[in-house]
């Protein structure tokens, strides 16, 4: 059982796909991205704290968890398709460490040719700041479309054991 948490849809698209929406008319002529970004860092990081998505995402993951229907489809991988902020995956791993089984957790660096984070509030997110956890690193080169990358990231989960 794989579980997709984040902003990508079963059809590989999602919220971010807001990132090509240009119309700026309904949202008093911001971007739907700069209305998410200023929800986030002006709005939920002020008020709860650097690491409110991670805690959330942990909530949601332990009460899925605890559904009875998990009994027959155990989640083996859950995969969080974008984040890139320390503060968030530290307090994830905070909460999860403290449940009473084990959870194995794998960074995977997805880098794409003439792409970086100049001028975007996150970064890399490696296993060397965060010393401390029991993470691995992984790292995939996507110069392809959404299939590329699909069969990229099949290929690192069979490398790395998970059972799909």
């Amino acid at each position: 059982w794989v579980e997709s948490v984040g902003n990508v849809t079963a059809d590989g698209g999602g919220l971010y796909d807001l990132d090509q929406v240009k119309d700026t008319s309904c949202m008093m002529g911001r971007t739907p991205r700069e209305v998410m970004i200023s929800l986030s860092e002006d709005f939920a990081k002020k008020l709860w704290g650097p690491g409110v998505f991670g805690k959330i995402l942990a909530g949601k993951l332990l009460a899925d968890l605890g559904q009875p229907w998990r009994d027959e489809a155990p989640i083996n991988v859950v995969v969080v398709s974008d984040c890139g902020f320390l503060g968030e995956i530290q307090a994830l791993l905070d909460i999860l460490k403290e449940q009473p089984y084990q959870i194995e957790t794998t960074i995977v660096n997805v880098y794409r040719p003439n792409c970086t984070y100049l001028g975007d509030s996150r970064g890399w997110v490696t296993r060397d700041l965060l010393a401390g956890y029991e993470v691995t690193q992984e790292t995939l080169l996507n110069d392809g479309d959404k299939m590329y990358l699909a069969r990229e990231i099949l290929g690192l989960l069979e490398r790395i054991g998970v059972k799909l």
